[in-house]
């Protein structure tokens, strides 16, 4: 036999180390898995949303004790304050850029207007979709979708949940007065409120959005308590619904109450157990299930959120924190362990959808950037804590003319 000539001999030895290259490549240190932490951090206006921290910080607990992403595990670097401040919300969001965070969440304001200044830098945020910020965002993901968009004429009848508080289960021919803070969201709410409570039989007497904005403050209700209680033909209207941030809720209720309203009182931001006292008598809406609804998901929450505290805040603002958690982990998954920000954004937008069966409602992207989930529920302040009136349900659809 003759031997292997010199040549034959290069080329085979040429073949065996490309072929040793090749099985390093699929298993060895090329191939190891990306354990690299997912850098997160939140805003908030701390005075109205405490607890939103501990909420998210209870999800993002449990999802790295079961190994995270694969091995890649959340670092949440906590809150930056925006003191209810559009300037100074755009420095926290800056701040959080220039800390490396991949997305920010829970963001828990209604200054917020950061949301441009994470576009630049590919990153998506997750919260709480209570401000005119989210409103039309291509990298805003909120639980209860977006604003209502002009252009948008079918929504979510969110009066609905309301009307059917009343006794009977019905508000035609009910006299309401609708309140908000004078900027061009709640002035838009409003209206649109005012077409949802005609659509149910309802007669709004009068719109009333003189209030300042945060971080403005009102040291005298009276001249609003004034015009409210005169508003149906010099007499006191079936109801008052407000959209206001909580600290100015709180001060028109108790002046209200101390002036003697005998309507319901309707709040969007009275749902809290440090001011349980004060709001006995209220009628609070919530857009997701509330703590004392008894569902396997309420439940789960419970678990959760009062293992990172022996005394934990059972507030709305923790449970907006923990679902915007459970809605960010969602995407983590949807997106696969080599996620970033850029890659969220892209791929929530091509199709998403989120909802916790028993807490909070289905929302799907990229629509809800333009439009609000449809969610429902009502409280009533008992003076030491809250009793469910309306369980959380899907209103019924209504479509605006014009």
């Amino acid at each position: 036999m003759r031997r292997p000539t010199k040549l034959l001999l290069t080329v085979m030895s040429a073949v065996t180390a490309l072929s040793a290259v090749a099985v390093v490549g699929s298993t060895g240190p090329a191939a190891a898995a990306d354990t690299s932490p997912i850098v997160v951090g939140g805003v908030w206006t701390q005075a109205s949303y405490a607890g939103a921290d501990a909420g998210a910080k209870a999800v993002f607990n449990q999802f790295n004790a079961a190994g995270g992403l694969n091995g890649r595990m959340i670092k949440f670097i906590g809150m930056e304050e925006d003191d209810a401040n559009p300037t100074t919300d755009i420095t926290a969001a800056k701040t959080l850029v220039n800390a490396g965070v991949m997305a920010v969440l829970p963001v828990m304001t209604q200054a917020w207007v950061g949301g441009a200044t994470l576009a630049k830098a590919n990153i998506p945020y997750f919260g709480w979709g209570i401000s005119a910020g989210w409103s039309g965002s291509n990298n805003g993901f909120s639980f209860i979708g977006a604003g209502q968009s002009p252009t948008v004429k079918v929504t979510s009848n969110t009066a609905y949940p309301e009307c059917i508080s009343f006794p009977g289960g019905n508000c035609r021919g009910k006299t309401v007065v609708l309140v908000g803070i004078n900027n061009t969201a709640a002035i838009t709410a409003v209206n649109d409120q005012k077409k949802e409570w005609t659509t149910l039989g309802a007669k709004v007497v009068t719109s009333l959005t003189s209030i300042p904005s945060p971080p403005a403050t009102v040291s005298d209700f009276s001249p609003y308590v004034n015009q409210i209680l005169a508003a149906n033909n010099g007499k006191q209207p079936d109801a008052v619904d407000t959209l206001l941030p909580p600290l100015t809720d709180v001060g028109l209720y108790q002046a209200l109450t101390h002036a003697g309203m005998t309507g319901h009182y309707f709040a969007k931001s009275m749902y809290d157990p440090r001011v349980a006292s004060i709001a006995k008598g209220a009628y609070v809406e919530l857009q997701q299930a509330p703590w004392e609804q008894q569902t396997a998901a309420v439940a789960t929450m419970t678990k959760t959120v009062d293992t990172i505290s022996p005394a934990p805040l059972h507030s709305e603002p923790t449970e907006a924190g923990y679902i915007s958690a459970e809605m960010f982990i969602a995407a983590l998954k949807k997106v696969g362990p080599s996620v970033t920000g850029a890659k969220l954004i892209s791929t929530l937008n091509k199709g998403f959808s989120f909802s916790i069966p028993g807490l909070v409602e289905p929302v799907s992207f990229p629509s809800a950037h333009n439009q609000g989930q449809a969610g429902g529920a009502i409280v009533y302040g008992t003076g030491t804590g809250y009793s469910v009136t309306v369980p959380l349900l899907s209103p019924p659809k209504v479509t605006f003319p014009g």
